[in-house]
């Protein structure tokens, strides 16, 4: 977990409040004729090898929707429509089982942006806290359906990243308008709107602290309607804007602005355990802590 930076929640709480587009048809990608065999070694995470080979497709409100594969300690995804359509990547992702079928896979987007993604199989169900390149921007909190998983209609990303000629900044831009999105870089800004999952998570948090032991101090997060108090260690409380959604019973996903990725956790009341994937450093390596609080703060 990060420091926080007291001028940059400043601004972050001054300003205020990027979602799926249109259904595309897509031609089925041939799956190939054998499966790739799995990595030698894993260093993606523990949940990575629940993972490996699987393909999904999903789509977010309001933003768009991907085609991803994990494979040979690699995500890749091929944008499917929305924002992104026209564009795919390869990343290196950390990925945490949380319980059966909930997955939290993240990965780092350059600078201070980062994609931190809850997949729950058994709801079908996808949700996402993407921290901002630009730290004034208020996190960008998206929520979805997953359409299939390693099914025959599954649509598989292509076995090449293709180049693209038109630079990125300006393809998502002509995307946006494309299918009627706002900016992409600003789209928290236009989009307020409180989803199900982050309501119901604010309302089974409220009144509740959660603590745990890291290696950099003790960690202590309460979260109150609008605003979720942090203390990290020595340092805080510090005010943040609310950036929490409920994943599944007993699981929710907690985000905090930050630099070098920012500060995204999910926690698991059942099994008492705190996933976290970035170090202070701003380098992805998967951390699983035990959950010491989860109580009324005067317990915490």
């Amino acid at each position: 977990m990060k420091p926080a930076l007291v001028a940059i929640v400043a601004a972050l709480l001054l300003g205020c409040a990027e979602q799926g587009g249109n259904e595309a048809s897509e031609t089925l990608a041939a799956a190939p004729e054998t499966m790739p065999e799995p990595a030698a070694s894993v260093f993606s995470g523990s949940g990575y090898a629940d993972l490996e080979n699987s393909v999904i497709n999903y789509s977010y409100e309001q933003f768009g929707g991907f085609s991803l594969t994990w494979s040979d300690n690699k995500v890749r995804w091929d944008a499917m429509h929305g924002y992104y359509e026209g564009l795919q990547a390869e990343i290196v992702p950390q990925v945490s089982k949380i319980a059966e079928n909930i997955y939290f896979t993240s990965w780092g987007t350059g600078g201070n942006g980062g994609d931190n993604v809850v997949h729950n199989f058994e709801e079908m169900t996808v949700h996402a806290h993407l921290n901002p390149r630009n730290l004034w921007i208020p996190m960008d909190n998206i929520h979805g359906v997953v359409h299939c998983k390693d099914t025959p209609d599954c649509v598989r990303p292509l076995d090449e990243i293709l180049p693209v000629d038109t630079p990125r900044e300006t393809l998502l831009l002509e995307n946006a308008a494309r299918h009627n999105l706002p900016p992409r870089r600003q789209r928290s800004l236009y989009i307020t709107e409180l989803s199900e999952a982050d309501a119901a998570a604010r309302a089974e948090l409220s009144g509740v602290a959660i603590g745990f032991e890291t290696p950099y101090g003790y960690t202590r997060i309460e979260v109150d309607g609008v605003e979720t108090r942090v203390s990290e260690g020595e340092e805080g409380p510090v005010v943040y804007p609310t950036t929490a959604t409920r994943i599944a019973d007993g699981v929710y996903f907690v985000s905090w602005v930050g630099p070098l990725g920012g500060n995204h956790i999910v926690i698991n009341r059942h099994s008492n355990e705190v996933f976290d994937h970035i170090l202070p450093s701003g380098e992805r390596t998967e951390r699983i802590y035990e959950l010491a609080c989860f109580d009324a703060p005067a317990e915490c």
